[in-house]
């Protein structure tokens, strides 16, 4: 098959033979990616959540010890190119390497009823932790924040071959693969990446509702820990919210110590009165469920945590205006 003209047909025939929709070992990760890689030629669509995107993956590298994935996008190291052909080049793209590196945590393949997506996520990487990694055996090294809060930029001189990485730092899902044939702009991608996330932080909430929504549910220590669920998940899409927000604040923390009550005073000034009194109740409910306040344990103060953590999640995606295209629903 074409991958320009039929990739959607190639990525729904991987997508058959798997057996789970959601890869977790980076073993079965690889395999699949180079599966992909070798039907279409390497000739996918990569967007990312700040719009960046890749016309292609030139291949991949895993190293299965550290947990570690690389998606390469150019790779020169291995094409021959003459002198001429080599400073050419070198005027748009002066490094020899341009790639991806992900702490692999899964892959999700979600269908729609035009070809499914491959979500790529990753685990949270401290600036010591990449640092630590491709700095070792380099000539040359620089970390640069690029701004948009889920990667960092990585310029290395290694071997003396230059480099380039992004380095996807954030647990928040940022990467989408699709065919060549998909019919999307970047744009439209950015957008189903924040659905996406903030549609997973909803389902979650939900089931943590519905199990708060049983008179019967009484176990106290079983009523934090859903509370302390509920806490996280709301963490988590405040995070997805700085995300959208990246230009209008200011994270000095790295993702990993950045608890609720960080995420809020740095998010404050983005939201009317009404949302800070929301998060001033919302903090003292979580506080109170997560630690030993010695005041009584009730259903009803968690079920109002998760329902009200939906509630403003909503409003979120409303304000950003996410409209799911049809065949994503």
């Amino acid at each position: 098959m074409d991958p320009l003209k039929e990739g959607d047909k190639i990525f729904a025939e991987l997508a058959k033979q798997l057996d789970e929709k959601t890869i977790t070992d980076i073993d079965r990760a690889t395999t699949f990616l180079e599966s992909l890689l070798k039907e279409t030629q390497g000739l996918v669509i990569v967007d990312f959540l700040d719009t960046g995107n890749w016309d292609c993956i030139d291949g991949l590298e895993a190293d299965r010890e550290k947990g570690l994935l690389f998606l390469h996008w150019r790779d020169y190291r291995k094409r021959s190119e003459t002198e001429e052909q080599a400073l050419a080049r070198k005027m748009a793209f002066p490094a020899d390497l341009y790639a991806a590196m992900i702490h692999f945590n899964e892959i999700r393949i979600v269908d729609t009823s035009k070809f499914p997506l491959l979500f790529v996520r990753g685990y949270a990487l401290k600036d010591k932790e990449i640092k630590k990694y491709l700095k070792k055996a380099s000539e040359d090294f620089e970390l640069y924040d690029k701004g948009g809060f889920f990667s960092k930029l990585v310029v290395r001189k290694h071997e003396g071959i230059w480099q380039v990485i992004d380095c996807l730092n954030t647990p928040v899902i940022s990467m989408v693969i699709l065919p060549k044939n998909a019919g999307l702009h970047p744009s439209d991608s950015k957008f189903i990446l924040f659905d996406y996330n903030l549609l997973d932080c909803l389902q979650r909430l939900r089931k943590i509702s519905e199990e708060l929504d049983d008179e019967n549910f009484t176990d106290r220590d079983a009523i934090c820990e859903r509370a302390n669920t509920a806490r996280r998940i709301l963490e988590y899409a405040l995070k997805t919210e700085c995300c959208y927000r990246y230009d209008q604040i200011n994270v000095k923390k790295e993702y990993s110590d950045l608890k609720l009550g960080d995420l809020i005073k740095i998010l404050n000034n983005s939201w009317n009165e009404s949302i800070k009194k929301l998060f001033k109740r919302l903090i003292i409910w979580s506080n109170e469920l997560s630690h030993d306040s010695g005041k009584p344990v009730r259903r009803e103060i968690a079920s109002l945590l998760s329902l009200l953590s939906m509630c403003y999640i909503e409003f979120l995606r409303n304000e950003i205006k996410l409209k799911t295209l049809p065949y994503f629903s």
